[in-house]
């Protein structure tokens, strides 16, 4: 056996008007490359669970994002550790307040009381990414995935951001994900299937 990529992440499934709400990915808008991602992203651990992953061999992308490269018999006990959601963030939160106040800027911030996150299903699978550095590898993925239910006051300042000429956000139905391709042409990520 050789090596393999790990990438855990918390996808937040986010339905406005009877669709999803994706957002442009900021990484691959910088190649010039439009495509549709869901909101979330990487998983990260918590401190005390880095010896442990170490002990397993993982070779750590990024501080304490859950992407790593280790040797694929160390798999299973990564998966045990990972299902018992300990030491390692369990929602889509801290990404879902980086991405739309911080870095679209859509909200002036996201109080916890503003939006309800309620677990929906985990999903695994591999594939080679495409990920901008660590692309070509084959990778087991985990996506945690969660609905994302906004407060009516929120839910009308996403609505706002929508309708701006230079939004980054978009309005997609499942036929479009499946699809791989928005009706306006613009690229939806592989990644935003486990949310159907």
């Amino acid at each position: 056996m050789g090596y393999i990529r790990v990438s855990a992440a918390s996808l937040a499934r986010i339905e406005l008007d009877g669709k999803l709400l994706l957002v442009l990915n900021r990484a691959r808008l910088q190649a010039e490359r439009k495509i549709y991602t869901p909101f979330g992203g990487a998983l990260e651990f918590y401190g005390l669970a880095r010896p442990f992953l170490v002990s397993i061999g993982a070779d750590f992308e990024k501080d304490n994002d859950i992407r790593f490269v280790i040797f694929e018999e160390g798999l299973p006990k990564f998966e045990n550790w990972f299902y018992q959601q300990i030491e390692r963030e369990s929602s889509p939160y801290r990404e879902l307040r980086e991405e739309l106040v911080n870095e679209e800027g859509v909200l002036p911030n996201l109080p916890k009381s503003a939006v309800n996150l309620e677990y929906l299903t985990t999903t695994t699978g591999r594939a080679v990414t495409d990920r901008p550095g660590q692309e070509g590898k084959v990778t087991q993925r985990f996506f945690e995935i969660y609905r994302a239910t906004f407060n009516h006051e929120y839910k009308q300042m996403l609505r706002t951001a929508l309708a701006q000429l230079d939004t980054h956000l978009g309005l997609v139905t499942e036929r479009e994900i499946i699809v791989g391709v928005s009706d306006s042409g613009i690229e939806i990520a592989t990644n935003c299937k486990p949310m159907i």
